[in-house]
C-alpha cells in the first residue's frame, strides 16, 4: 500500500516546462509546445488554419513518451500547439483513491 502522505509532491518532481491543471478534481500534469508559425489556407485569405493536437501516452507510460517529438509537432501540423498529458495514475498526474475515477466514462 502506497502511503500518499510520504510521496514527493508532483510539482517538486516536475521539469521546469511542466504545467498542472485541475480536471474533475484531479491534478493533471501536462506539457505544451506551440509555434508562431502558421500556414494559411489561401493566399487571399487573412484567416489562418490553426490546429491543436493532444498527445496521449499508452499503458504504463507518461509525457516522457513524447519528449523527443513534442517540440516538433506544432511545426509539422502547420502551426498551433501540441499538448502531452499524463493520464490519471500515471506520471505526475494525481492518483485517484477510488477506482471509479479510472472508468472509461471519466477519461474523456
Amino acid at each position: 500500500l502506497i502511503e500518499f502522505r510520504r510521496m514527493l509532491p508532483p510539482q517538486r518532481a516536475a521539469d521546469p516546462d511542466s504545467l498542472f491543471a485541475s480536471v474533475k478534481g484531479i491534478n493533471v500534469h501536462y506539457k505544451r509546445e506551440s509555434s508562431d508559425f502558421v500556414t494559411t489556407s489561401s493566399s487571399s485569405s487573412s484567416s489562418s488554419s490553426v490546429v491543436d493536437t493532444v498527445l496521449v501516452h499508452g499503458f504504463g507510460a507518461n509525457t516522457g513518451s513524447w519528449e523527443s517529438v513534442l517540440p516538433w509537432v506544432p511545426y509539422r501540423i502547420g502551426g498551433g500547439a501540441a499538448t502531452a498529458l499524463d493520464l490519471p495514475g500515471f506520471g505526475l498526474t494525481q492518483r485517484p483513491r477510488h477506482l471509479e475515477a479510472y472508468k472509461l466514462s471519466n477519461s474523456g
